[in-house]
């Protein structure tokens, strides 16, 4: 997964032709790692955050969200990437954490989290073991 963080935006096209393009921040592309693409910017460069898990091992999700929202992770890990401004961050244990643009906080655990700001975020999951045959299913 490939979501654009800064910059005018690119078009990623697969050798089969088919062509996504990611035209404003936080737009969102789905693709096989293995899948040969050819990327071409917009206008000048950009920063992109990239999510890469092997399919035999892991599955992964990133969800884009724009200011405050509560999210139940469901993953053995579970990532949250400030990609602007501040957000604040609260758990159901009522442990609070703060992070700034370009911070990630990482969660060993699933646990449910508030995010109390108006900063935008990534949400990442990555399941692995057993849960990634159920997943697929």
């Amino acid at each position: 997964m490939l979501v654009l963080l800064d910059g005018a935006g690119m078009r990623l096209t697969e050798a089969g032709g088919r062509v996504r393009s990611l035209d404003a921040p936080l737009a969102l592309a789905h693709f096989a790692g293995e899948t040969p693409i050819r990327a071409t910017l917009d206008d000048g460069p950009t920063r992109d955050f990239n999510v890469m898990v092997r399919h035999d091992r892991a599955c992964a999700t990133v969800e884009v969200h724009r200011g405050p929202a509560s999210v139940k992770p469901r993953h053995d890990l579970t990532f949250i990437f400030c990609t602007s401004g501040r957000i604040d961050i609260k758990l159901d244990d009522n442990t609070r954490h703060t992070i700034n643009s370009g911070d990630t906080l990482s969660l060993d655990k699933p646990a449910a989290c508030e995010v109390r700001e108006d900063g935008s975020w990534l949400h990442i999951g990555i399941e692995s073991g057993s849960l990634v045959a159920a997943h697929r299913q």
